[in-house]
């Protein structure tokens, strides 16, 4: 089970402080060397469970300028982070439940950081929303997530 909103929503102004400045520079670091060694080109894109939009704002970066980027969250509070943080970049942020992914369009790529595919504890639910995931991308689309072992 995804865990409830609340918990987010009391440390979405903090949650860079605490978790996000320092999980980022590994997380983009990976990105950059798979985007370079595979060569990724993505004109639309989406970063799943985007929390305070700190990934995003990178990726607004180094996007081509016509490039439609998509947030997804189901936490409001840290979309309120977001929204504030990606003000100038045209980043469409969305609300929703990853398990219930629905793009205004088909994406080339997907990102799901900070081992969020790791709230999906059941193998049913991690199944359904791999093919949620599948959905929402275009023909020849790549999906890059991470994921941290439990010991």
């Amino acid at each position: 089970m995804i865990a409830r909103e609340a918990p987010y929503a009391m440390i979405a102004p903090v949650y860079d402080r605490l978790i996000g400045d320092a999980g980022l520079e590994p997380i983009w670091d990976a990105f950059r060397h798979s985007r370079g060694r595979y060569r990724i080109r993505f004109a639309r894109a989406a970063d799943i469970a985007c929390g305070t939009g700190r990934f995003l704002a990178r990726l607004a970066r180094a996007a081509d300028p016509d490039a439609r980027l998509y947030g997804v969250d189901r936490s409001a509070a840290m979309l309120g982070v977001a929204r504030r943080r990606l003000a100038s970049t045209g980043v469409v942020l969305l609300r929703q439940d990853m398990r219930a992914l629905a793009l205004p369009e088909p994406a080339d790529l997907l990102t799901c950081n900070f081992s969020s595919i790791g709230y999906l504890t059941d193998i049913a639910q991690l199944q359904a929303t791999l093919v949620k995931f599948y959905r929402n991308l275009c023909f020849n689309g790549l999906l890059i997530f991470d994921t941290m072992g439990r010991e």
